[in-house]
């Protein structure tokens, strides 16, 4: 089944995009844990609920990022490096329209949105602020995205596993600093995650 194909070089590639994608989804884990210690099952209820409205945000602007990526490396394979740098170009300026309107949208609609995602009350109050920073920081959210599966592309896959896993433990210190240290709470939570 398997004859002709090479796997080494195939999990070379797939297991990063795993350990990226499975990092992603602890981040609320991560969030979660310290907002949850620090403000109880309100905290940590808002945190679990609202992620979805950012995971979604993410997968757009992952969905662009890697369809350029994908292009990049097809034009960059057969050696045409112009189509291959046009083709990044086309995403980044698309990640920064879908930015901007992920950013404006959601604040129109923001008690709808958190409505439909069944936050009530201190639930929907600490989702809000949360998401209030998410939304207003996509543009830098969706940037942070551009560089793990380009230089994936290009060969560094290792660069991009260290990158992906410097980002989490980074997530996780200033989490510790700014909800355990600093008491911001919230804000702390959303803060972390956008620094990092």
């Amino acid at each position: 089944m398997f004859q002709g194909y090479d796997l080494k070089h195939f999990f070379k590639f797939i297991i990063p995009s795993i350990l990226a994608f499975t990092i992603l989804g602890v981040y609320s884990v991560v969030d979660g844990f310290f907002v949850g210690n620090a403000l109880g099952d309100a905290g940590v209820s808002a945190i679990n609920i609202v992620f979805h409205a950012v995971a979604l945000t993410f997968a757009l602007g992952s969905g662009i990022v890697l369809g350029g990526a994908v292009i990049w490396s097809i034009e960059s394979g057969r050696g045409n490096l112009e189509k291959a740098y046009k083709s990044l170009k086309v995403a980044l300026i698309l990640l920064a329209h879908v930015s901007l309107i992920i950013t404006i949208v959601p604040f129109v609609w923001m008690d709808e949105i958190l409505d439909v995602l069944g936050a009530r009350g201190d639930v929907a109050s600490y989702g809000k602020i949360y998401l209030w920073y998410m939304f207003g920081a996509t543009i830098i959210q969706l940037s942070g995205s551009v560089f793990v599966p380009y230089e994936r592309n290009n060969g560094g896959v290792t660069y991009a596993t260290y990158f992906m896993v410097i980002v989490f433990i980074m997530n996780i210190v200033l989490d510790y600093v700014l909800i355990m240290i600093f008491p911001f709470g919230i804000h702390g939570a959303a803060i972390a995650t956008l620094l990092s």
